[in-house]
């Protein structure tokens, strides 16, 4: 009887675990639609775009079918020369989102 309690509680925490690492999803806008308008959007947003093409027509006649989150590209900015704060910090640089584009 320990056996299968120990079994189950044992479970129940790795499951616990895996739930409670998992990293929220960024909502990421949902396309359908002329792709050149989606990049464009996109960036206009901040995005730095990076675009997955099929086929061997121009942007303007694809169509955008998803999009993705990428890495967020952040640096250290250094406290001042002065002393005023003697703290440094991230500062988000851009945030890379992948547009899939069938022509």
């Amino acid at each position: 009887m320990k056996k299968y309690v120990f079994g189950a509680v044992a479970a129940s925490g790795l499951i616990t675990l895996a739930l409670g690492l998992a990293s929220p999803a960024l909502a990421m806008p949902v396309v359908d639609g002329p792709a050149d308008e989606a990049v464009k959007n996109l960036e206009d947003q901040g995005y730095k775009v990076i675009v997955n093409k099929v086929g061997t027509a121009s942007l303007s006649q694809c169509t955008a079918t998803a999009v993705r989150p990428g890495q967020a590209i952040s640096h250290r900015v250094s406290a001042p020369a002065d002393g005023s704060n003697n703290n440094s910090r991230e500062v988000l640089r851009y945030t890379t989102v992948y547009v899939d584009v069938t022509c």
